[in-house]
């Protein structure tokens, strides 16, 4: 199992889920006074100095990380975080360039007064996306910390930060110490919100106040369900912890908040899927790999590539229209214990169009097929031996493929037939074997059988390919002088035959 790496603001005797810092995260510290900041700064380095893992901070305080002289140490701390940056507007870069000087590493990031005057809502959180992705790209933890005399201010902007920043907490000084106020921190095993607790300063470290009474209460939503209201009834909820959501976008804003309960939204247009793709990869790239995420069908809509792109995308289970309650609750009871385990994209848009047919369909030309399967067996993003089905046909004696052609209807992107030395190929795009009967009575007007004399069927990459050179070595697109026209008419879709002319009655008159 890999080892996980965390960090620490190293307060004494205070939890671990209060102050650790997870790799791939951002936190926010804000402390209100320069003596402060040194402190915490000096903390954090000695904290994490028996990790081999470098702390960018500067160049004064990286020359005694490892120095082991404690009064040297002292010495060198004092002012080493206040740089005067000449730049009258927020420069993103230069955070970003402090982590991607070195990975794997624990990036402690001073934002200077002048920063902090030009944030806004926008480009805080076009900040917090930017470093968001550099930290998970160079595997560091982010902590940023800030001097600021209005904390109200600076609340109400990251507040609502959370599905980007997984912590926010602020030192400030009280009569007899010091308060750690926790607005939000996650851990792998719990959320932390709205807690004070009081600290001391004593032997240069922070340390939480035993003579307080401190106690942190976590919030745990393992057993919360948020499920769309369209899928079961109010009156048959399970238990208080279910709750009916009106609408995927709800679902969505209760899922910026949670950390691993269960979220079930509803889908029943096939427009949809993209859209909820890319909400469901937003959702498990910033809040983590333990919320359990679930998709249903309320309508026929969702084909087997759907399937795979919303696991993809971070969906731990889909299940089908017509799947009976009882079943259902039994899935959503299976992933209860599971962990998302799967290699997440960080390019959802790459990952939608990856995982897609490509755009064509129809009757097309032999070498355009060859050339579109070839395609689609040389993606990546497609499952091995699950990139759909090809069928070779030998027509019945007496039966052109071109009058073949006119008993097939293809309706889907990325299915597509042609014909080959008398022979018809038809690849089927993310069809499975179980799938073959009832896609084909859907394409074909007539049972296959009495169409063609034989059928080969080929789902395995390797089988596909070997009967696939044929049409790759081909130099001449559409052999057969009937297919010309049918291509010339359209390139998705046989056109309708020609209704059959019925001689209308009329009446002699004679003179």
């Amino acid at each position: 199992m890999k080892n996980i790496i965390t960090y620490t603001l190293g307060i004494s005797h205070l939890d671990d889920t209060a102050q650790n810092m997870m790799t791939n995260e951002i936190y926010w510290l804000s402390i209100d006074s320069k003596s402060d900041i040194n402190n915490i700064v000096n903390q954090l380095v000695k904290s994490n100095n028996n990790k081999s893992y470098l702390i960018n901070i500067s160049s004064e305080l990286n020359n005694y990380i490892n120095n082991n002289n404690e009064k040297e140490y002292h010495k060198n701390s004092k002012q080493v975080f206040f740089k005067r940056f000449n730049k009258e507007k927020l420069d993103y870069k230069k955070y970003i360039n402090c982590i991607k000087s070195q990975k794997n590493s624990l990036a402690i990031l001073y934002i200077p007064q002048n920063d902090l005057n030009y944030l806004t809502n926008d480009n805080v959180h076009k900040l917090l996306k930017k470093i968001k992705l550099a930290a998970i790209k160079f595997n560091c933890s982010v902590c940023f910390i800030s001097k600021n005399p209005n904390l109200i201010k600076l609340s109400e902007l990251l507040s609502g930060k959370f599905r980007i920043l997984s912590g926010f907490s602020s030192l400030s000084t009280v009569d007899l110490g010091y308060e750690y106020k926790i607005h939000y921190w996650l851990t792998q095993s719990s959320i932390l919100s709205n807690l004070a607790i009081n600290l001391q300063y004593q032997h240069g470290n922070f340390t939480l106040d035993t003579k307080s009474r401190n106690t942190i209460t976590y919030r745990s939503d393992e057993n919360i369900y948020y499920v769309h209201k369209n899928i079961i009834d109010d009156k048959i909820l399970h238990s208080d912890n279910w709750n009916l959501i009106n609408t995927n976008h709800e679902l969505v804003e209760i899922a910026e908040k949670s950390y691993s309960a269960t979220l079930v939204f509803s889908i029943n247009k096939i427009v949809e899927i993209d859209e909820l793709a890319e909400k469901i990869h937003l959702i498990r790239s910033t809040r983590g790999n333990n919320l359990k995420i679930a998709i249903i069908e309320s309508q026929p809509c969702i084909r087997f590539s759907d399937e795979r792109l919303l696991l993809a995308c971070g969906a731990n289970l889909v299940v089908h229209n017509g799947t009976s309650l009882a079943y259902l609750f039994s899935l959503l009871e299976s992933i209860q214990s599971q962990v998302f385990s799967k290699i997440l994209l960080n390019d959802v848009k790459c990952l939608i169009d990856g995982m897609k047919p490509l755009r064509i369909k129809g009757i097309i030309s032999s070498n355009v097929f060859g050339d579109s399967v070839n395609i689609l067996l040389q993606n990546g993003l497609l499952p091995i031996d699950g990139k759909g089905l090809l069928f070779i046909f030998e027509p019945m004696k007496g039966l052109q493929p071109e009058q073949a052609f006119t008993l097939c209807k293809i309706r889907r992107y990325g299915d597509i037939i042609t014909v080959h030395d008398d022979k018809i190929y038809l690849f089927l795009f993310s069809c499975r074997l179980t799938d073959e009967h009832s896609a084909l009575s859907n394409i074909f007007q007539l049972p296959v059988e009495n169409i063609f004399q034989r059928k080969a069927t080929y789902s395995r990459d390797k089988d596909i390919m070997q009967h696939l050179k044929p049409l790759l070595n081909n130099t001449h697109s559409a052999e057969i002088a009937g297919i010309k026209p049918i291509l010339n008419n359209s390139s998705t879709s046989i056109a309708p035959e020609p209704s059959v002319y019925r001689p209308k009655p009329i009446t002699l008159k004679f003179r």
